[in-house]
């Protein structure tokens, strides 16, 4: 049962899994659009301010996609925290 198991693929019978690139991709624009409600939200708790002009990510390697969305979902968080503190 245990040699069963240890030679099974998770992926067995599912579709075909997407690649790397699509899913980072995917990443990049859902963090965008959270980037600009947090943005929005914050705005209307304190006084406006502008909005940072994001370009688009240049061709860079996985790591450097992988640590670019990791650095933007912290400053998500960061900004997240600050609405709640201007909540309560």
């Amino acid at each position: 049962m245990v040699d069963r198991m240890m030679n099974m693929n998770p992926c067995e019978g599912l579709e075909k899994p997407e690649p790397a690139k699509t899913i980072l991709e995917n990443m990049d624009a859902i963090l965008k659009e959270l980037g600009n409600e947090l943005e929005r939200i914050d705005s209307a708790i304190y006084s406006p301010k502008p909005f940072e002009d994001r370009t688009d990510p240049v061709d860079e390697c996985m790591l450097g996609t992988l640590n670019r969305q990791r650095n933007t979902a912290e400053a998500l968080l960061k900004l997240a925290v600050h609405i709640r503190e201007g909540l309560w």
